[in-house]
């Protein structure tokens, strides 16, 4: 390993001995687990799971977390990524080699399933052996970072975000250029559902990848993200940012699996090539029980990282919790110059037209650093679904808003430019 992966790992392991135990017990109850946690072995073990049972490949010896696992009735361990072990084994060695960087290995994590009563003990026992470096409550399904209430239904219900800057981000002069639309990149949106059979989302049927959605709650929200993308250039609707890109859809929450933006980032990295655009639309709970951007979580680091790392544009909502991710309780895991997992984080910020504050000031309710990167409009934004604007006399699929808002309806501006 070369000096700078040293440096990385270093930071990693430091990073490691602060987050898991000290924030496990802070964060909201309402969205962890109460009888699922995630766990983290060190990479040197190759802890793997073998007929039912975790063994370190490396020889280090697991007796006494297996015997805090019995104690505690654990009823289920299983890999948290979905992908096969190889496969990701692979990846992460062909990915250092290029990069020349150490590379966490995605098969350290696990899932494990314990009874409500005893998860509170197992999670305090774990936390004091080797060769573990990370254990939290699983995370659970949170509301999509969009429909601030109250709404601010003051925006004109145009496309405004796509004429020149400082107003909008020039796409329409980007159309003009050969690639301007996004033809010939894969772009892939992280989230719960999507209503991929609106009139206006013809390029995006049939581009579910991976998984089978289970949130129709949540459909609005995906319908409104891809719109703002991927929108068709015909005489009706909208018109996406990038409205030649081809689109994949990976949802975080599918039938008959648990909630995690994690494995949705790994598997959709197996299907990506540089150049890519991996959009998250997601948010997290963090240290001080608001919503942060999904990287607090080690999974979702290390899985962005991975990502980052084969050449993918990884694009990260900021999440609607008003944070200063700058903020002590956060032991630096928004400081570049501790880590730093690839993604532009994009933040949102007010438009042209909002009425209490200038234009591309901070919204209050977005997370904001030294970490961000960028930011997009927080409110007024127009694609589809949801229906205010226009219903089409009752059927969803002629439905369009004029008030799509967040840092959700931020992140989609960024990825469409990329």
């Amino acid at each position: 390993m070369n000096s700078s992966g040293t440096a990385h790992l270093a930071a990693i392991l430091v990073l490691f001995s602060v987050f898991p135990w000290t924030v496990a017990g802070a964060e909201s109850e309402s969205y962890r687990s109460a009888n699922a946690l995630t766990v983290r072995f060190d990479d040197a073990s190759r802890v793997r799971l073998r007929s039912g049972r975790l063994v370190s490949l490396s020889g280090v010896d697991l007796y006494r977390i297996e015997d805090l696992m019995r104690r505690y009735g654990v009823t289920n361990i299983r890999p948290l990524f979905d992908s096969p072990e190889q496969r990701i084994e692979s990846r992460r060695i062909v990915l250092e080699a290029a990069t020349g960087r150490f590379l966490p290995d995605l098969n350290s994590y696990y899932e494990i399933q314990v009874p409500v009563s005893a998860s509170a003990a197992l999670l305090q026992g774990l936390g004091g052996l080797d060769p573990i470096q990370a254990a939290y409550r699983s995370a659970l399904p949170v509301p999509s970072p969009v429909d601030i209430s109250p709404p601010t239904p003051d925006g004109e219900p145009d496309q405004l975000y796509l004429d020149p800057a400082p107003e909008g981000i020039d796409a329409r002069i980007a159309w003009t250029r050969p690639g301007g639309r996004g033809e010939g990149v894969l772009l892939v949106d992280i989230e719960y559902d999507w209503r991929d059979t609106h009139e206006d989302l013809d390029s995006v049927l049939g581009t579910q990848m991976c998984f089978t959605p289970n949130s129709p709650g949540e459909i609005e929200h995906g319908t409104a993200v891809v719109g703002m993308i991927a929108g068709g250039d015909n005489a009706y609707g909208v018109t996406g940012i990038a409205n030649q890109v081809d689109v994949g859809l990976v949802t975080h929450l599918p039938s008959g699996m648990t909630y995690s933006v994690a494995r949705a980032i790994e598997c959709a990295t197996g299907l990506m090539e540089a150049g890519d655009v991996l959009l998250i639309e997601a948010q997290t709970v963090g240290p001080n029980s608001n919503f942060v951007p999904v990287e607090w979580d080690a999974a979702e680091y290390d899985a962005i990282t991975i990502a980052a790392a084969a050449g993918i544009i990884v694009v990260e909502a900021a999440g609607n919790g008003g944070e200063d991710l700058d903020d002590p309780a956060f032991g630096g895991a928004f400081d570049r110059t501790v880590r730093d997992s690839g993604a532009l984080i994009v933040g949102a910020g007010a438009d042209l037209w909002y009425v209490d504050q200038p234009d591309r000031s901070r919204l209050d309710f977005s997370s904001y650093g030294s970490r961000f990167d960028l930011q997009g409009w927080g409110d007024d934004v127009v694609p589809t679904g949801y229906g205010d604007a226009f219903d089409g006399g009752g059927d969803p699929y002629q439905d369009y808003t004029g008030l799509f808002n967040g840092t959700i309806s931020a992140a989609p501006m960024i990825a469409g430019a990329a």
